[in-house]
C-alpha cells in the first residue's frame, strides 16, 4: 500500500479544498493538516472544528516541512499562489491542485516552479454552493478524481492514494484529455444552463412557471461566476462543444418543424446513449 504524504497543506479552503482537509482529517488516521486560507472567519471556523492542526492566513514557513501542498485555488489566483511557494516549497515535497483545467495549470507550474514535483488533479465533485461552509467529508465518494501522467510514476501513486483515501475513484488523463473531455462533460452543461435562464428569461417570464425539469437543467447556473465561467472561458474546447451543441439543437427545431416523428426517433436514441453512458457512474446509482 502507497504511503500518504504528510503533513499536508491544503492552500485554500473553499468547497474543494475544504472537503479534502475534512476528509483526510476523518479518514486518514494521524495525518497531519496544515490550513491556509486568507479569510478570517473561514480560519476560524477550521480551527473550531479541527479541520487542521495549523492553519495560516497566507503561504509561509509553516509549508517547508509538508510532503504535499495542494492548491485549492481558483484558476485565477494559480500564478500568484505558486509565486508565493517558491521559497517555501521543500525539494521532496508533492505539489497537486483541484482546478477544473489541468493544461493551463501545468504551464504555469512550469515557468513559476520548474523544479516542483508536480501532479495536476481534478475531482469530478463539487456543487454550486461553494466555501467551506458547504464542504463535506464525504463529497468525494464513489466521485472520479483525474490524476494526470508524470515524469515520476511514483509521485502519481501517491496522489492516487490521496484521493482513493477520500473515497474517490481514480481516472488517469493527460492535461490535454482532460480539458477536451470536461469541455463537453462539465463546462457544456454550464454553458447550457446559462443560455436555458436567458431564454425563459426572455419568453414572457416563462421562468415563472417553471417546474423541476427547468430547475434541474438550470441548476449549474447557479455555480459562482468568478470560479465556474473562469475556467471555461479559458478551455479552448469548450467554445467548439458549444457550436455542435448548437447544431443538435437545431437539428431537433427542424424536426420539429417538419418531421415530428423524427424527433421520437431522435429522443429515443438519446434515452439509449443517456444509459450507456451513464451506467458506470456510482454516484447516479446512489441517487
Amino acid at each position: 500500500m502507497t504511503a500518504l504524504p504528510s503533513p499536508v497543506a491544503v492552500v485554500g479552503l473553499g468547497l474543494v479544498g475544504g472537503s479534502l482537509a475534512r476528509a483526510l482529517r476523518e479518514r486518514v488516521p494521524g495525518i497531519e493538516l496544515v490550513a491556509v486560507d486568507p479569510d478570517a472567519a473561514t480560519r476560524a471556523r477550521a480551527r473550531r472544528e479541527g479541520v487542521a492542526d495549523r492553519v495560516r492566513a497566507q503561504v509561509d514557513e509553516t509549508l517547508r516541512d509538508c510532503g504535499l501542498v495542494v492548491l485549492g485555488v481558483p484558476l485565477g489566483a494559480v500564478a500568484r499562489v505558486l509565486a508565493s511557494l517558491a521559497p517555501h516549497l521543500a525539494p521532496d515535497a508533492l505539489l497537486t491542485d483541484v482546478v477544473g483545467l489541468k493544461a493551463p495549470v501545468q504551464r504555469m507550474v512550469r515557468e513559476l516552479l520548474p523544479r516542483a514535483r508536480y501532479v495536476g488533479s481534478h475531482p469530478m465533485a463539487g456543487g454550486e454552493h461553494g466555501g467551506f461552509r458547504h464542504s463535506r467529508a464525504d463529497l468525494f465518494d464513489g466521485r472520479t478524481v483525474v490524476v494526470c501522467p508524470s515524469p515520476r510514476p511514483a509521485d502519481v501513486r501517491r496522489i492516487d492514494a490521496v484521493w482513493r483515501a477520500t473515497g474517490a475513484r481514480v481516472v488517469h488523463l493527460t492535461p490535454a484529455a482532460h480539458d477536451r473531455v470536461v469541455a463537453v462533460t462539465s463546462h457544456l452543461p454550464y454553458l447550457a444552463a446559462l443560455g436555458l435562464v436567458h431564454v425563459a428569461e426572455r419568453e414572457h417570464d416563462g421562468a415563472h412557471v417553471a417546474g423541476r425539469g427547468f430547475a434541474d437543467a438550470t441548476r449549474r447556473a447557479d455555480f459562482e461566476p468568478g470560479v465556474m465561467a473562469a475556467v471555461v472561458g479559458h478551455n479552448p474546447h469548450a467554445s467548439r462543444a458549444l457550436r455542435s451543441l448548437a447544431r443538435e439543437l437545431t437539428r431537433m427545431a427542424d424536426a420539429i418543424d417538419h418531421d415530428p416523428a423524427e424527433l421520437q426517433a431522435i429522443a429515443e436514441h438519446a434515452r439509449a446513449l443517456h444509459r450507456r453512458l451513464l451506467a458506470d457512474d456510482p454516484s447516479r446509482r446512489r441517487r
